[in-house]
């Protein structure tokens, strides 16, 4: 006679269940929520005393599987629980995945508005994108838009130039491209960097960039950026309508949704 066996993974979490309860009973984790699975140590030197006995790569080994699991027990809840999932995978030294959760969790964050813990993810991210073999131009230019939402405007043109000298240095011309727009926006709105002339002569440089790489997102982006000289700040009233309508024209061409709303509605009370 045959026995059912149950999948793999649910004997796992009845192993796992078994063992929380055990420790439970010594008193060695607490449970922090009664409808979720998420245990704490309850004295930070037992946490201490686990962690010295394993040997460093058991640590990781450790950490590793503890993310696995995760991500194939709760495919539905990756998004919740991103923050952990970079923690396990940070301490596991995979870089990659640790990547993609971080650059998550800042996207999560930010979304709520959450600027300080999102400004940690996208720093984290930005750390490892070299190592996760991934273009580092989205972690760049989250975090610095961060750093803007913060009010940090010097700090987010420092981070911007550092962006930029990555490019430079690396001769990855999308990259300056990407650095040159931003430090170009930054200059271009009402700030405390606001400079005029400066934003006309960043966005001068990454326009003939952004047509040289034959990038319609970049050019549209830069056009509007120009647009908000002209008729935010400065005088130029005519010109600055002309890039708006450039840029909008531009952005309707290829479908570039986003663009597309800024120019409409900056053009509309003009």
């Amino acid at each position: 006679m045959k026995t059912k066996t149950r999948p793999a993974n649910a004997r796992t979490r009845g192993k796992i269940t078994t063992a929380l309860a055990q420790l439970q009973r010594a008193e060695l984790v607490r449970q922090i929520s009664e409808h979720d699975a998420d245990y704490s140590f309850k004295h930070t030197l037992v946490q201490d005393t686990v962690n010295a006995s394993l040997l460093k790569n058991d640590l990781k080994r450790l950490h590793r599987l503890i993310g696995e699991t995760l991500e194939r027990t709760y495919p539905e809840r990756l998004d919740e629980n991103a923050v952990r999932l970079a923690q396990h995978f940070w301490a596991a030294g995979e870089d990659a995945k640790c990547y993609g959760y971080s650059f998550r969790a800042g996207e999560i964050a930010m979304g709520v508005h959450a600027l300080d813990e999102a400004l940690e993810h996208f720093t984290r991210a930005l750390t490892l994108a070299s190592r996760a073999n991934v273009s580092p131009e989205a972690a760049y230019l989250k975090r610095g838009r961060v750093l803007e939402l913060l009010g940090r405007f010097e700090d987010a043109a420092a981070h911007y130039r550092a962006m930029h000298a990555a490019g430079v240095a690396q001769d990855n011309r999308a990259l300056a491209l990407a650095a040159l727009s931003a430090k170009a926006t930054i200059h271009a709105i009402p700030s405390v960097l606001h400079d005029a002339a400066r934003a006309k002569q960043l966005s001068a440089e990454a326009l003939a960039l952004a047509r040289a790489l034959d990038n319609p997102a970049a050019e549209a982006k830069i056009l509007w950026n120009l647009m908000l000289v002209g008729t935010r700040v400065d005088t130029a009233y005519r010109e600055g309508i002309a890039f708006g309508e450039q840029s909008l024209a531009i952005a309707r061409a290829h479908d570039l949704r986003e663009q597309i709303a800024y120019d409409l509605k900056d053009l509309a009370p003009l």
